[in-house]
């Protein structure tokens, strides 16, 4: 296969798969809708000749904003004791490298904190550009 060939073949299957997973999508919303009770937890389905469908149900949780957060978890703080144990426990925090700052670190402290950094390579993105003109 030329370059050309294998560019175009790879295009035509990033937008089969974009086709897919929105009808795959839709498919599974629809099976759902038909046969299950959206409670959460997990449901299976008997099919017949050992076969079941499973769905599992799942609620998502996020905040509104840190600052409503943080407001939040010091009212929490104040009710006593028990207060200032919930919120400490009540709110897990997942530490993240900013890249940027540490791009920037002097090489004393790059080299440490390398200690504990494990890094590898990402999945590439491509993109065919198509000429405005065309």
């Amino acid at each position: 296969m030329t370059r050309d060939e294998l560019i175009l073949e790879w295009d035509k299957a990033k937008k089969e798969l974009a086709r897919l997973k929105v009808l795959e999508m839709e498919l599974r919303n629809e099976i759902i809708k038909t046969d299950f009770t959206p409670i959460e937890g997990t449901q299976n389905i008997d099919l017949g000749g050992g076969y079941k469908l499973k769905a599992v149900f799942k609620t998502t949780y996020s905040f509104r904003s840190k600052e409503e957060l943080d407001t939040v978890l010091s009212m929490i703080e104040k009710l006593g004791p028990e207060g200032e144990y919930i919120a400490e426990r009540l709110i897990k925090y997942k530490p993240e490298l900013s890249v940027s700052e540490y791009k920037k670190l002097d090489e004393q402290y790059k080299t440490l904190i390398d200690q504990v950094i494990i890094t590898k390579p990402a999945t590439p993105s491509l993109e065919l550009v198509i000429p405005k003109d065309i």
